[in-house]
Formats: structure tokens, sequence, C-alpha cells
């Protein structure tokens, strides 16, 4: 590693010295050397220490995509787009294979261990946010936990199918792999987020889209966006504004997709990995012009990273095998003095969050179009919507939740760790600061600091939801406000609930990316769900809803903030 780390800084001599002679060398020798470690030794570390190798090897594969586009060799390009199929979205892929064979194992010494690891994250969850003077009193030695957990991690992975079928050095994906999977009119593409390096990393900020189709015949195609800076700064908040205060905007369409839209075309479905602001826009909700949007023009598809693509191609019809099984959770009463309200209206308690009596409605309008189907389901609103039930819930097809959303954004994020977090850190952590409001949350807000929202019952966080049991759920849906924020990582998405309920084993997640009209989401859910019933194909399904409501309700607002994450 020393060896590694000393060549990566004398690369970058070379580079500034313009000796691409020996930049070629030096970052072929690093690259090859990271990718043989991420296969051999990455499945057996924790999720601290795999963390912590990302953020050290991350720069590197920054500086491979400036070497790239600046020599505009078709190895270089090639490989940019190979190493992005390896190394995105890499800790998400990372936790959700070791956790899916562990379950599908049926080692029971296996799954026993699992269950462990499971109860003492929750455990700890449960007191990052007390002092070492109260974790004296009590008894409780946290750093002892925090070694117990990395040690679970490490045996898990070793033991698990997924570190074994990594150790067998299974073939490597490649951009060709993809490109045999697609159809005419098809594109894969993966946006690129990367710092300029000069004479070392500078603040500018670079985004390049590789794109490949069916046609692609020598390296993928390079598309290169404006100013990435601008993309980060003022052009996402003039989507945000625009979109909020029902403007028409077409000039976030020129900056976010018209690049590509002037190479895919009309007509064309998109196999879309998005990288750092790309995530927090929906660029089907761009307008095109005062009639157009590019929902009217392409199917994107959303995917993590686009190797998925082959799963997306070549699963496997299981009709017959689903549990048509659906949780429904929706309205819990927020307040222990809402209890003796028999009617669950509105009442006037000075309470900062209100009961959503539309997202009762939503719940009772979803569950007969779901029966009617001859699915089984069960409805979780006021007291039984509560976090302790929820945590219960395991392997429906459908996890339906209609309540508050939240992400607390105030505090700076320094680096991601699953675990050894600090009373002081606790929040760093963007896993603890997001989450879904169920039973007394309203109680929890206004009675405790954000650090102690994991200790009480009423709020559902991220880091919790990750450990639920999800591995045959095929959609989690977050009606709500805002759940798909989160803080963006470059290269590895939103931490937040999106990742977290990835993690915990579902397919696909429908999400929100902004605020959203409580009665208008109902109509937005109902016509999902009567869409799906018919097509049997929920992306279908999501988008016929979303032009049904169009029609009524044309701005973005209404139908633009709701996005499906996933295969």
């Amino acid at each position: 590693p020393s060896y590694i780390f000393a060549l990566s800084k004398l690369s970058k001599i070379y580079y500034i010295q313009d000796d691409e002679k020996n930049v070629r060398v030096s970052i072929d020798e690093i690259a090859d050397h990271h990718i043989n470690f991420i296969n051999e030794y990455f499945p057996s570390l924790n999720e601290r220490d795999k963390t912590k190798y990302w953020q050290i090897i991350s720069t590197d594969f920054e500086f491979y995509n400036n070497i790239a586009f600046k020599y505009k060799d078709e190895k270089y390009i090639k490989n940019a787009y190979d190493y992005a199929l390896i190394t995105k979205a890499l800790l998400l892929n990372s936790s959700i294979k070791v956790r899916k064979n562990i379950l599908n194992s049926n080692d029971s010494t296996l799954i026993a261990n699992f269950n462990l690891y499971t109860r003492k994250k929750e455990q700890l969850a449960s007191i990052l946010s007390k002092s070492s003077e109260d974790l004296r009193e009590q008894g409780i030695d946290k750093d002892h936990l925090i070694k117990e957990i990395n040690e679970l991690e490490v045996t898990l992975s070793e033991e698990s199918e997924y570190f074994n079928q990594t150790k067998k050095k299974k073939r490597t994906i490649h951009w060709g792999d993809i490109q045999k999977q697609l159809e005419e009119n098809e594109y894969a593409v993966e946006i690129l987020r990367y710092r300029t390096f000069e004479t070392e990393f500078t603040d500018k900020i670079q985004y390049t889209a590789l794109v490949v189709s069916e046609k692609t015949k020598k390296t993928p195609t390079t598309i290169h966006f404006s100013s990435g800076d601008d993309l980060e700064k003022k052009h996402i908040h003039y989507y945000k504004n625009t979109t909020k205060f029902k403007s028409l905007n077409t000039e976030s369409y020129t900056y976010f997709w018209k690049p590509i839209h002037d190479f895919v075309g009309n007509n064309s479905t998109i196999y879309l990995s998005a990288d750092g602001v790309f995530n927090q826009i929906n660029l089907e909700a761009l307008a095109i012009n005062k009639k157009d949007y590019v929902i009217d023009k392409n199917d994107i598809v959303l995917l993590n990273n686009t190797k998925s693509v082959i799963d997306l191609k070549t699963q496997e019809a299981t009709t017959e095998e689903i549990d048509y099984y659906a949780c429904l959770i929706g309205n819990p009463n927020f307040y222990k003095a809402n209890n003796n309200n028999n009617k669950h209206t509105n009442v006037d308690y000075h309470q900062s969050i209100k009961q959503l009596l539309g997202t009762e409605k939503e719940i009772k309008a979803i569950a007969p179009i779901l029966k009617k189907k001859s699915w089984t389901t069960k409805e979780y609103i006021y007291n039984e919507a509560s976090e302790e039930t929820i945590k219960q819930i395991k392997n429906p097809r459908v996890l339906h939740f209609a309540s508050h959303g939240f992400f607390l954004d105030h505090t700076k994020s320094t680096q991601i760790t699953e675990s050894g977090l600090d009373n002081k850190r606790a929040l760093e952590n963007p896993l603890l600061r997001s989450g879904i409001l169920l039973k007394y949350a309203g109680d929890i807000i206004e009675n405790l600091d954000p650090h102690d929202y994991n200790t009480e019952d009423g709020i559902l966080t991220a880091y919790e939801a990750m450990n639920m049991n999800l591995d045959q759920t095929e959609i989690v849906i977050l009606s709500a406000c805002e759940t798909g924020l989160g803080k963006v990582h470059n290269g590895e998405g939103v931490y937040g609930l999106q990742r977290a309920f990835l993690v915990a084993g579902s397919k696909s997640i429908i999400m929100s990316l902004f605020k959203v009209d409580d009665a208008i989401t109902k109509e937005l859910m109902v016509a999902f769900y009567k869409h799906w019933s018919k097509t049997n194909d929920k992306r279908e399904a999501f988008q016929l809803a979303k032009n049904e409501i169009r029609k009524a309700h044309p701005q973005p607002i209404y139908w633009g903030a709701f996005v499906m994450v996933g295969i």
C-alpha cells in the first residue's frame, strides 16, 4: 500500500511535467492494484474499513478520469466506464450482496450471527447520543460494542457465499457486456463526477457522461457537460426555485439533459446511473418548451450502476412464486395527546406536526385495489403505525409509507461511518439524520435533541431501516415529503432512506425529491396502483400515473416530485 501511495503521488508529478508515457505506466499499475484489492480483500472488510479504503482510493479514480478525457485515448475511456461498473455504488452493492447471500445461505449459524450483528447495530444506534458519563453509570462499554460489531462484520463477510464467489475471481463485467443487453433505441449512461486536476486537485468540478448503445463500436461515447460548478450551484438552485414557485423553466433542460438528448434522440430508453447533483433532480420533469417535458421524449430508468441492466434484462419471471402481500402505513398518531381524539382530526394542541388525514385516505383507497387482485394487505394507521411494529415486518412484496419524511442537513458531514460514532459526531452520519415519522414522533421531536432520535420509538431512521428484512421486497414506496433527500456522496449515491431500503433488500424504491401536496400525492399513488394492477409492470404504471396527474395539474411540482430507482 505504501508503494502504491507513493506511485500515486509520482504519477501526478509526471502529469504536471506533461510526461505522458510515465503517467500511463504508473496510473495503469495503480488502477490494476486497486481493482485487485477490491476483488481479493474488499468483501472481508467491515463497513467502516470499506468506507475508509474507498475514501483513499477514490481520488486515484478521479485522477484517472482526468487522464482519460485529457488524452482522449480509447483505452482509457473504455477503462473509465469499466472502472465505474466496478466502483460506482461499491459500498452499497457490497452491503446488499453480503446480506442477501447470508440470508439465502440456509446456514443457521451464519444467519444467527447476522441477526446478532443486527441487534448489536440497533443497540449501538440507541446509545450513540449518550455521554461517556451516562455510559459509565449504565455500565455500557461502547468501544467494546463497536469492536464486536466490526469483528462480526468481518466474520460474516468472510463466511458468506458472496465472499467465496469473489475469491473465485468471477469474470469482471465490462461495458461490452452491457452493450449486448441493449436493444434498438436503448442506451446505458454512466454519469461521472470528478474534480479537475492541475498541479493538485482543484475545486473545479467536471461532469461527463459515458454512453453505450447497440451501435457503439470501439469505445463509449463521451459527452461533457458545461461547468460542473454551475450545475452544482446556480443551475440546481434555479431548478429548485422554479419548481417550487411553479415557473416555466427550460434552462434546466438545456444544462442537465440536452447534451444527452441531442445524442440519444426521441423515443429512446436510457438506463442511467446518476452521480453528484444529478441525484437531486427529476430529469423526466424538465421542461423542453411550454408543452413538452423530457418524459414525453425519453424513458429514463434510474439505476445505481448500469451493470444492473444485466439483472434487469436477464431476470426470469417468477410470478407464481411471489407472495402478493402489501404492508401499508399511514397517518401515525404523532402525539400521545391525540389518543383521546377518536376521529383523528387535526386538533389544536399547538402541535408542530399535524396529522396527515390525506395519507389515511391514501391507504384506505389503495388497499381495495390490491385486494381486488387477490393481494393480502395489512394496514397500519394511528397507533398501529409504531416503530416497534414496523421493524417486525418481513419481506412484503410492497412496503408503502405514507407519512412525514425528513432529512436534517444543517450539520456538517465529513466522513461516513456505519459505526464508531461518538456523541459529538453522531449526526455526521446522514443515515442517522434522515428517517420517517411514526407513532409519537411529534413528542420525540419536540422533547429530544436530534442526537436522541434513535433512543425512543417513534422515528425510523435510515440507520435503523437498513437492518429491516426486505430481501424479497419488490418495492418500497415512500409517499412523503423529501424522502429522497440525503447526503450525496460522489460515486455512492444518496446516503439516506434511499440507501437504507436498498441495503435492507428492496429491489426498487419510489421516493420524493421535494415537498409534495398531500391530496395530489394520494391521487398519484392511487393511480399508480390501479395501473400496476392492470399492467403488472410497475415502471409503466408509474409513468402512466404521472401522466394522468399532469392532465389536471401540469406543473412539475405536482407530478415530478417522485422518482423510481432500481430494477
